[in-house]
């Protein structure tokens, strides 16, 4: 019976540790420059990770470390691709409307007078 006990409590171990891993991140290539809570990110492949521990999204640029933006994730249904940007565009501008990777998502990252005037564009890993 104590061999059973440890083995069962160091499995449970186990499981617990490997479920707050971050997932891998997954590549992006957004070919417009756009904005998100008032900062401006270039055109350019970038990288979603999530971290199930924090409970947090983060996007980076991966040709500039310092752009990078970390948004709270809650729960999504699964999309058919791994990560999902999508972006509300008003004329010319493109302002990240969410971030999706697996089941989690960001809030809704974009102000209510873009959202009366824009239209969704969304762009996968692929």
């Amino acid at each position: 019976m104590r061999l059973g006990f440890r083995t069962l409590f160091l499995s449970s171990a186990i499981l617990c540790a490997t479920a707050a891993f971050a997932e891998p991140p997954e590549r992006l290539e957004i070919p417009f420059s756009f904005t998100v809570q008032s900062k401006s990110f270039p055109a350019g492949y970038y990288n979603i990770g999530l971290e199930l521990q924090q409970g947090v999204i983060t996007l980076a640029n991966e040709a500039d470390s310092t752009d990078r933006i970390i948004f709270i994730a809650g729960p999504a249904d699964r999309t058919k691709h791994s990560a999902v940007a999508t972006f509300d565009v008003v004329g010319t501008d493109h302002v990240l409307h969410s971030l999706q990777i697996g089941r989690r998502v960001s809030r809704d990252l974009s102000s209510p007078d873009r959202q009366q005037a824009s239209f969704p564009v969304s762009i996968a890993a692929r």
